[in-house]
């Protein structure tokens, strides 16, 4: 998959926010910050999107154009919920933004010293060209891991990096399964996931929609959960913004492959940006401030935030 086509389908995605934001909206609302927000427990509570100041006819709209699966979630309740609300499925490229916390989550525990520290110091036996990857570089697509581009030079869709990205975080840094490491009473326990959050072979996240949309209310509340912040503001702030910019250098398809001197090919990649990049993240909070629509349809995934 090409940067453009990335690039393009987020910025569709937000486009799409913002003329919801228009469509929906009352002429008068306040601002996020005076809104009363609530947070689920073991069940989502529901309103009628009159009661939150939409109006059902164009969420009813919005429903019949997404088709598959999804709710729209409103100051933290379900206001509309179309499909199977327990079926799990894989998220795929949308387990992207979850790794990015789990990762933000190291650093906050003091288990990684900065999201800027060299995955070789985790005992990946690179070549020379490779060693200065960091954790950046992979949850940005600038590795060049695998690729002829130094770390950080350019931009490119890479497999070979998700598996890197992937078994460091886990098998290395977390020394846990993606599940233990996500639903740990510290992380992401604390949502409580009706369905459970379980993880596939290759560490993509399923899920059922209802749940999803607690992980997006989750990021969209800065990692605010009731009382409790769980994860830092600043940290999830720069996840749901874009770190490589698209005037960034893009490569497709590379002209050699980077071999390790242990002579199998490693991988790198996924998200401090992928929120504000991949066409399957959620868009950026500050985009659009208050509400979420995960769905799960035939073709590709979407969420869009709701004035």
């Amino acid at each position: 998959m090409s940067f453009h086509m990335h690039y393009g389908a987020i910025q569709w995605t937000k486009i799409l926010c913002l003329l919801s934001s228009v469509v929906l909206a009352h002429s008068s609302i306040a601002e996020p910050s005076e809104l009363k927000r609530t947070y689920p427990r073991r069940v989502w509570q529901g309103k009628r999107p009159s009661e939150v100041c939409l109006k059902s006819e164009k969420i009813d709209t919005i429903a019949r154009l997404l088709k598959g699966r999804g709710c729209i979630v409103r100051q933290g309740y379900i206001i509309k919920a179309w499909g199977s609300q327990s079926q799990k499925d894989d998220w795929m490229s949308s387990s992207k933004p979850v790794f990015s916390t789990l990762l933000f989550f190291a650093v906050q525990e003091g288990k990684l010293e900065s999201v800027h520290t060299p995955i070789k110091r985790f005992g990946w036996d690179l070549c020379p060209k490779d060693e200065p990857i960091t954790f950046h570089h992979l949850a940005n697509m600038i590795s060049g891991h695998a690729r002829p581009e130094k770390p950080g030079a350019a931009w490119a869709y890479n497999d070979y990096a998700i598996n890197l990205y992937r078994l460091t975080l886990f098998d290395r840094l977390f020394q846990a399964t993606p599940s233990a490491a996500a639903n740990d009473s510290q992380r992401l326990g604390p949502l409580q996931f009706e369905d459970g959050l379980s993880f596939s072979k290759k560490a993509r996240v399923v899920a059922s929609v209802r749940d999803f949309a607690r992980l997006c209310w989750f990021w969209l509340n800065k990692g605010k959960w009731g009382k409790n912040s769980s994860c830092h503001a600043t940290s999830l702030i720069s996840i749901a913004n874009p770190m490589c910019q698209s005037s960034c250098p893009t490569r497709t398809k590379p002209k050699r492959m980077t071999i390790s001197r242990s002579g199998h090919m490693a991988a790198d990649r996924i998200t401090l940006q992928n929120m504000g990049r991949a066409s399957t993240a959620t868009t950026s909070g500050s985009t659009i401030p208050d509400g979420t629509i995960p769905t799960k349809s035939r073709g590709p995934m979407l969420r869009a935030m709701l004035s």
